[in-house]
């Protein structure tokens, strides 16, 4: 089963806005363990911040300053252990029972801060 939520929520005006947003997947796995199964899913986590500042809208040389923030994490029941051909050819979605335990876990954050300067005669 595949499981997917979304959520977002931003605002802005002239001078400022921002944008929360965050992401859940999730499935259950496909692959069959040999001898008892187990657990071939995956569950990840996305989590994003922005928020942009103009010092001065009306300025005809604008000066912008943009906060980034992320997060991410993710557990996934998966393996590097591959199939025999014979194997693969017969059974694809078959996992070893020695892979039982394999698991990938990790997790990333992100912090980006830019500043931006822009004439605005040439619109003027």
């Amino acid at each position: 089963m595949f499981n997917k939520q979304h959520v977002s929520y931003g605002t802005s005006d002239e001078r400022s806005g921002f944008l929360i947003e965050g992401i859940r997947l999730s499935n259950t796995g496909f692959k069959d363990i040999d001898r008892g199964g187990g657990d071939t899913g995956f569950t990840r986590n996305e989590w994003m911040a922005k928020a942009s500042y103009i010092l001065d809208p009306q300025a005809r040389i604008q000066n912008e300053l943009l906060l980034k923030l992320g997060y991410s994490d993710e557990v996934s029941n998966e393996t590097y252990l591959g199939l025999t051909d014979a194997d693969a050819r017969s059974t694809p979605n078959r996992r070893y029972f020695a892979s039982r335990t394999d698991r990938m876990d990790w997790h990333r954050t992100a912090i980006e801060a830019t500043h931006k300067v822009a004439s605005l005669a040439r619109w003027r």
